[in-house]
């Protein structure tokens, strides 16, 4: 059961980065910040090559390129996009729907690596789903206009069904090499891939990849861009790791979905915020869900 307690470790670091890049996401563009997370990463990935065999291009196989590259364009349109809903919707819209990928693993993890989910392990997995559905909270007020939340909607229904696909795709590489090598490979490779769209994409519109000001925004945050950083990084790390051993890869992408349980948590502990009775209905169906996990 060590799969777990990685997958933990992938969801409170992906609760800490998300909030920090939510704050950021104003004075940084949503195109920016998609390949800015990987880079001010890359340092810490750099760090953490000398724990794992580094291969060699010759050392590869031609299903390691194959997927690899599958993966990362796939991950690279997932990220635009992410980055894109959050800044045209409001996050409590977008938060609940991507809960949705917990479901979508599962088909993924069947079709694309042929693990059967067992009975307990589709328990979980859908508790923990319907439990962050009814923990997330509602918007308040509506900051954002309809029309913005509709696209941030279909924005986010697509990138569920892409990550169930890619999300599975992406243990294949790893089997073949390591957490720390493809961890490394994939954002070396997607920096420029993600860089080269938001360019081409901002001829059209008039914005530069880089200008003085986003120079200027990214030096004030460098302090929110360093944990991002990290963060970054030892949630992907976590994560390749979870899903090397668990018996099912969507066990681990369940798991971290679940990441409003710490958000709440902590709310209610240390911020005296109110939870109303719906999200401690989700906190138990979360909770109950991960104790699944020990039986599946």
């Amino acid at each position: 059961m060590l799969w777990l307690p990685l997958a933990l470790t992938a969801m409170f670091m992906l609760v800490a980065r998300r909030s920090t890049e939510k704050r950021l996401t104003g004075p940084l563009s949503a195109g920016s910040m998609a390949w800015l997370q990987q880079l001010v990463a890359m340092p810490f990935m750099i760090a953490l090559l000398p724990a794992a065999h580094f291969y060699l291009p010759g050392e590869l196989s031609a299903t390691f390129y194959i997927v690899t590259i599958f993966y990362v364009l796939a991950q690279s349109v997932d990220i635009i996009m992410y980055f894109k809903a959050i800044e045209v919707g409001d996050i409590s819209v977008v938060a609940p729907l991507l809960a949705l990928t917990a479901a979508s693993s599962l088909v993924g993890s069947y079709f694309v690596l042929g693990q059967v989910p067992t009975p307990a392990g589709v328990a979980g997995s859908l508790l923990i789903m319907a439990g962050a559905y009814l923990t997330s909270r509602r918007p308040n007020g509506h900051p954002s206009t309809a029309t913005n939340n509709r696209l941030a909607i279909i924005l986010a229904l697509i990138i569920v069904a892409l990550r169930g696909v890619y999300s599975a795709s992406e243990v294949i590489p790893l089997r073949l090499t390591n957490p720390v090598y493809f961890n490394f490979v994939t954002s070396l490779i997607g920096i420029p891939t993600i860089m080269a769209a938001i360019y081409l994409r901002g001829r059209h519109t008039g914005r530069p990849l880089i200008s003085a000001q986003l120079i200027k925004s990214a030096a004030r945050h460098r302090a929110g861009l360093v944990i991002i950083g990290l963060t970054y990084t030892l949630n992907l790390t976590a994560t390749f790791s979870a899903k090397l051993l668990s018996p099912n890869a969507a066990y681990v992408t369940a798991v971290r979905g679940a990441q409003v349980l710490p958000i709440v948590l902590i709310g209610a502990t240390f911020f005296h915020e109110r939870v109303i009775r719906r999200q401690w209905v989700g906190v138990g169906l979360i909770l109950v869900g991960m104790a699944c996990f020990f039986a599946a």
